[in-house]
């Protein structure tokens, strides 16, 4: 993520992937499969050009055909005047 590698981290998802963003804003929406998750990034840090994250916490249950990936993070952008908490929930299929 800190790459800021839009292509390498799409390449991360299937290709049937769904990768959701909540909210009521710009970057809000359901992004199904590689382009359109590729494309999400590529704004995201087209609008936060120095966003870092910082892994906080992993958590990992299940089978590995079946796994449930939960991780918290810490991010911050603008040279620190702006950070926040944020959770992802993954499931492998």
């Amino acid at each position: 993520m800190n790459s800021h590698d839009p292509e390498a981290i799409a390449k991360l998802f299937r290709p049937d992937a769904l990768f959701s963003f909540p909210g009521s804003h710009s970057l809000a929406g359901d992004y199904r499969g590689r382009t359109e998750i590729k494309a999400f990034f590529g704004r995201l840090f087209e609008r936060f050009p120095g966003l870092e994250f910082d892994v906080r916490d992993i958590a990992a249950s299940g089978p590995p055909w079946r796994m449930k990936l939960w991780v918290r993070y810490h991010d911050t952008a603008a040279d620190g005047r702006w950070s926040g908490w944020g959770t992802q929930y993954a499931i492998a299929r």
